[in-house]
Formats: C-alpha cells, sequence, structure tokens
C-alpha cells in the first residue's frame, strides 16, 4: 500500500510541474467565473423584467398569476444554475482525460518508467498510484465545483434540491468513468487520441441495435443539464444506483488496463 501511495504523490507532484496543466486549470477557473458572472447578469435582468411586469400589473394579477410569475422565476434561476453545473462538469471532463491519457503513457515515452519499476514498485501498485493521484485531482476539481454551487445558489437565493446537492458526486463519479477509459485507451493509442476518444466513448452517441450501446458507458446519465432541461429531479436512490454503476464501470476498466498494461513490454 506504502508504494501506491508514493507514486501516487509523485504523480500529483508532476502535475504541479507540467504547465498546460496548470494552464489548463486557471483557464477552466477563469471561464467559469466568466460564465457565473454572465449567468448572474442574465438572471438579475430577468428578475427586474419580472418585477416590473409584477409592478405594472399589480391591480391586474391574482394571487394564482403571481405565483405562476414567481414560479417562472424560480425555474429560470434553476435551469441558470444547471447550466453553470453543465459547464463545470465539462472543464472537469476536459481535465480529467488529460490527466489521465498521460498518467501511465507519458511516463512511458519518456522512459521514466524503467527507473520507477527499479524500485520495490510493481506494474500493479505503479499503476494504481498513478490513478488514485488522478483521481485525487478529480475529488479536488468536484468539491471546488461543490463549494461554487453553494455560494452561486446562496448568492441566487436559489434552492439546492437533492440533485444539484449531489451534482459534484455525480460529477466525480463521471469522471472516474472517463479517466478509467483514458487510461486504458492510453495503453493502446497515442494519449491524444485515447484522450479524443474517452470522452466521446459514451452510449449517449449510439442507439439500438448498435452493439456499442451495449458496451460502452452512459456518460449521459450523469448529466444534470439535461435533467433540468426535461424538468425530471432524480432522488437518492438513483444517485446510488448510479454511483454503483460507476464504480462497477471504473473497475472493469482498470482491470482491463491492468491486464494490458502487465503484458506490455516496457524495458
Amino acid at each position: 500500500m506504502r508504494p501506491t501511495l508514493l507514486v501516487a504523490g509523485d504523480s500529483l507532484r508532476n502535475l504541479l510541474h507540467q504547465r498546460l496543466l496548470v494552464v489548463l486549470v486557471l483557464g477552466t477557473l477563469g471561464l467559469s467565473a466568466a460564465v457565473s458572472v454572465a449567468t448572474t447578469y442574465g438572471t438579475n435582468m430577468v428578475v427586474q423584467g419580472s418585477d416590473g411586469a409584477s409592478e405594472a400589473y399589480e391591480g391586474e394579477l391574482d394571487e394564482s398569476q403571481l405565483a405562476l410569475v414567481r414560479q417562472g422565476m424560480e425555474s429560470t434561476g434553476t435551469m441558470v444554475l444547471g447550466g453553470f453545473c453543465w459547464f463545470t462538469a465539462l472543464a472537469g471532463s476536459l481535465l480529467t482525460v488529460f490527466i489521465c491519457s498521460t498518467a501511465v503513457a507519458g511516463d512511458i515515452r519518456r522512459g521514466t518508467i524503467r527507473m520507477i519499476l527499479s524500485r520495490p514498485v510493481s506494474r500493479t501498485q505503479f499503476l494504481l498510484g498513478r490513478f488514485c493521484g488522478a483521481a485525487a485531482v478529480m475529488l479536488a476539481w468536484s468539491v471546488l465545483s461543490g463549494a461554487a454551487f453553494v455560494i452561486y445558489s446562496w448568492g441566487h437565493g436559489l434552492d439546492l434540491k437533492l440533485a444539484l446537492a449531489y451534482a459534484p458526486w455525480l460529477m466525480l463519479c463521471q469522471n472516474l468513468m472517463m479517466g478509467s477509459a483514458a487510461l486504458l485507451l492510453s495503453l493502446l493509442v497515442h494519449p491524444a487520441i485515447a484522450g479524443v476518444a474517452a470522452f466521446f466513448a459514451s452510449a449517449t452517441y449510439f442507439s439500438p441495435p448498435n452493439p456499442l450501446y451495449y458496451i460502452l458507458p452512459s456518460y449521459d446519465r450523469f448529466n444534470l443539464f439535461t435533467l433540468f432541461w426535461q424538468r425530471r429531479m432524480i432522488g437518492l436512490e438513483e444517485i446510488s444506483i448510479l454511483t454503483l454503476y460507476a464504480l462497477n464501470v471504473s473497475v472493469i476498466l482498470l482491470l482491463l488496463a491492468w491486464w494490458r498494461f502487465r503484458s506490455r513490454d516496457l524495458l
């Protein structure tokens, strides 16, 4: 267990020294802030317009009509928050495929894996350590996104319903699947191709009777913006099922990556 943790720590240190990754993180955070400001401005314009309409027709609207106006404002705010969730989830997915597609393949291409495996570190410990380091970054991004959701919803007086409250967790589950797919594919093809393929390796883009629909994982199940657009909120039971689904898919993909990595000639 200790060698695995050491490899994970080394992976995190390497990530901190990658300028491209730092630029991506800062860029996505900057874009998230820009999207937040833009959506805040749009929401305020809608609220001001609704307030003006309510005041203009105050004497003509009854209680039921005013309730419909308030409900429409609340639905608009929830949809805006859903769009913000979608954007942060997209940014997290791009970071995930970049990190996981280069986590092991980068060491192989640079030849540094020979020095690491010459120490008392097995291939299994190395592979698991690299993935744990990437998972730590995914977890950190989900925590930051969750904090942003809370601050954003609190600042706009929005109600964090169950799906929104669990949005960072579902985001992490999706990234675990996507990262596992990127890690597996990076052992088969070039890391750049692996990252793109893992990002689009979803059953969402296929339909029956295409066999890929039944083989590939479904990222769309974790897309909360789609749920908001369909006006369908999920409950705790469905969130638990999605969690088990993501963990099963991630374990299967990691086992396939381990099988490929174990049989690959590295030296």
